[in-house]
């Protein structure tokens, strides 16, 4: 089942999805605002060709009726074509000089028409929306010239019905709608799980690289495809094998060197060049009496005695002064014994040349 809760471990996911879906949604936009038209188009040119046949047929009766001044038969024509045909709602001879013959449904007139019914433009075929007085409705008007011999006679005209144009326009409206939902719904889920495949991996490995910050370092990302972001997976998974092999070589160097610190039978003193301690071996907490916690952090001042400081044992004047120093000393022990011994002290460098800290060995005499 899908997830929609969105959070910042799933952006990429839903910035994915909704790239992948503005193109779906923009595409299928594109496609709507095109062929609705053409559609549309199709329509009028089908109710054009209508009205055109239907003209063609009645033009040649009407030129010799208007010749010879007899509409009968031209009347007869034309009633029977708008009494057949529901969609045809009237037809309307317009002679060049005289009244207009109207012909609907069930009767038919003379009656003097408009210039609207005789244009005056060029004699050229042409259809348009209108809302028509003959019959109180919108119609599709198409005016035809009649023409013979060269000479211009009138115009028939075509009144069509617009109500199946009106059916037809609305299921091309609701057909392409449910299409373009359909294809947003299918293409919202394909995205989904596209986006899926391409970010599971890369917010695996992102879960993966916060265990590795966090010192987990047999964290392994999976692959589990052959792609780009499989071969990074496993690039990474190497990586992450080469650190810790180096972090154990590190932390095997590090036990070796603190077992030896540990093992040794002189006190040993790590301190800072500000005069902290920084390591004391066993030796030196079994010599002084204290436990590694309570001298670790500490001053060097605080196992130094009177005496010796007054010696000059400070950490910054030894330090301007030798490298290194041997001799006896006097340490201070917890409950303020002073314990002589053999003092051994040098000066730790890093590898820049600048001075790190000195470290103290000594041996109880």
């Amino acid at each position: 089942m899908m997830s929609f809760k969105l959070n910042k471990s799933n952006g990429i996911l839903y910035r994915m999805m909704s790239i992948i879906w503005f193109v779906i949604i923009f595409t299928i936009s594109i496609f709507a605002f095109t062929i609705i038209p053409s559609q549309r188009e199709s329509l009028i040119r089908n109710m054009e060709s209508t009205a055109k046949i239907v003209a063609t047929f009645v033009d040649q009766v009407a030129v010799s009726s208007i010749i010879t001044g007899n509409y009968s038969a031209i009347v007869d024509q034309s009633m029977k074509i708008v009494n057949d045909r529901k969609s045809i709602l009237y037809i309307v001879i317009t002679p060049k000089n005289g009244n207009s013959i109207v012909h609907t449904a069930g009767k038919w007139r003379y009656q003097p028409l408009g210039s609207f019914w005789k244009p005056n433009k060029s004699l050229t075929e042409k259809g348009l929306f209108v809302r028509s007085n003959l019959v109180n409705q919108q119609v599709y008007h198409y005016s035809y010239p009649i023409r013979y011999s060269g000479i211009d006679w009138g115009w028939i005209n075509v009144g069509l019905s617009v109500e199946q144009y009106h059916k037809d326009l609305r299921s091309i409206y609701i057909r392409t709608g449910l299409l373009a939902a359909i294809a947003i719904l299918l293409g919202l889920v394909l995205s989904y799980i596209f986006a899926r495949q391409i970010s599971g991996p890369i917010l695996c490995l992102n879960k993966v690289t916060k265990r590795i910050m966090n010192g987990d370092l047999t964290a392994r990302a999976k692959a589990f495809s052959v792609n780009e972001v499989a071969e990074l997976a496993h690039s990474f998974n190497r990586m992450t094998e080469s650190l810790k092999k180096s972090q154990e070589t590190l932390i095997a160097a590090r036990d070796y060197i603190n077992n030896i610190i540990h093992s040794m039978n002189e006190s040993l003193i790590v301190a800072s060049p500000d005069g902290i301690i920084r390591t004391v071996n066993q030796t030196t907490c079994d010599l002084l009496g204290y436990r590694e916690n309570e001298l670790v952090v500490k001053p060097i001042d605080l196992i130094v005695t009177e005496a010796e400081k007054d010696r000059r044992f400070k950490i910054s004047e030894f330090l301007s002064r030798v490298t290194s120093e041997n001799g006896e000393k006097r340490y201070l022990s917890k409950d303020n014994r002073e314990i002589p011994v053999l003092f051994s002290g040098s000066v730790l460098k890093n590898e820049a040349g600048s001075i790190d800290g000195v470290v103290f060995v000594a041996q109880d005499i």
